[in-house]
């Protein structure tokens, strides 16, 4: 998704430089409101609007969305947890590596759920994590393991006709 030119500055698809990082942070909530927001698009355009509209002249190209907390358990040896809400997981590029702040994210993300009839009552962003760069994997060829198969099958094949 991202290429490098001879200057050494990284592009994505949607046409912006910069590197692409990924961060983390849970938003604390009640159950109803998890579940309205992970059950449909319109909670993850509403968690990529917020993390562009905190976080200027960012191009967020994936939002993973999941529930924590919000199940019944009727064991007696476990015990519920405490907190309930959700997991965010945001990949962007940016031209910075810096993490955006809890308290504006909120403020940006109560706005844009409110947009999306999503309740927001009892919301709370915990601090994201410090963003870290998103590996590239190097294309291999298979053409570079069919040399070694092929000696591999030639001494097998010397070695069953002794």
């Amino acid at each position: 998704a991202t290429t490098t030119t001879a200057a050494g500055a990284t592009t994505t698809k949607a046409g912006s430089t910069g590197t692409e990082y990924t961060t983390t942070s849970n938003f604390n909530m009640p159950c109803n409101s998890a579940n309205q927001m992970v059950n449909g698009k319109a909670g993850t355009e509403a968690a990529q609007k917020a993390l562009q509209d905190t976080m200027k002249n960012v191009t967020v190209t994936d939002t993973k969305l999941a529930k924590y907390g919000c199940r019944r358990l009727t064991s007696n040896n476990r015990r519920l947890q405490s907190s309930k809400g959700i997991k965010a997981d945001f990949t962007y590029v940016s031209s910075t590596n810096t993490a955006p702040a809890a308290a504006t994210f909120q403020a940006a993300l109560i706005t844009n759920l409110q947009a999306k009839g999503i309740p927001t009552a009892g919301i709370s962003v915990q601090t994201f994590s410090q963003p870290k760069v998103v590996a590239t994997t190097p294309t291999v060829s298979a053409a570079v393991g069919a040399p070694a198969t092929l000696f591999f099958v030639a001494i097998l094949s010397v070695g069953m006709s002794w």
